[in-house]
């Protein structure tokens, strides 16, 4: 039998907390990172893949609530192309189902296909009279798609960016979308 403060042949066990140190001696005998930090990283990344769903939901609404805006529609001008010679008033508005977008005035109306859209973009002042850079064309936009291309003027700066950022953002997500599939 052995005195309590003796020699003994049984080893001391230490207690350490895991939070006095960064790194702990695993089981094998290596220098890494203890088992508490492992299972730490390791839920810090489920939460991450649990949580991904629920932010693209989240950025998959928000797109859905702009698009919904412009559904309500706007009125705009629609710029002369080779059939017409003069701007002609005409609203604007994506179609409720979200597939289309449509303009309507008097005596003229079209449609384009959310899906055949290629690009939303300003449209520049160019030619052979402007030596210098093109420049962009306060409140004017087009819309191009394969077969087609139209132009617009909204009333103002803020309406054109909303329209062209919301369609833009549209594309991203649509075409992302397409390549996941």
């Amino acid at each position: 039998m052995c005195c309590p403060f003796g020699s003994s042949s049984i080893p001391i066990v230490e207690m350490t907390s895991f939070a006095d140190k960064d790194s702990a001696v695993m089981s094998n005998g290596e220098d890494g990172p203890s088992l508490a930090q492992q299972a730490a990283q390791q839920a810090k990344g489920l939460m991450g893949k649990i949580a991904a769903p629920i932010k693209e939901l989240e950025k998959e609404r928000a797109r859905d609530k702009k698009l919904d805006e412009l559904k309500a529609g706007a009125m705009m001008q629609l710029l002369p192309d080779g059939k017409q010679r003069q701007s002609l008033t005409v609203k604007v508005a994506v179609s409720p189902d979200g597939a289309m977008v449509t303009w309507a005035g008097t005596g003229v109306s079209g449609v384009m296909a959310l899906a055949a859209i290629r690009e939303v973009k300003p449209i520049m002042k160019s030619g052979i009279v402007f030596v210098s850079e093109p420049t962009i064309i306060p409140n004017q936009f087009k819309l191009i798609a394969e077969d087609q291309a139209v132009g617009f003027e909204a009333k103002d700066e803020e309406v054109k960016e909303k329209w062209m950022s919301t369609l833009q953002e549209w594309l991203r997500s649509s075409r992302a979308g397409k390549s996941r599939t």
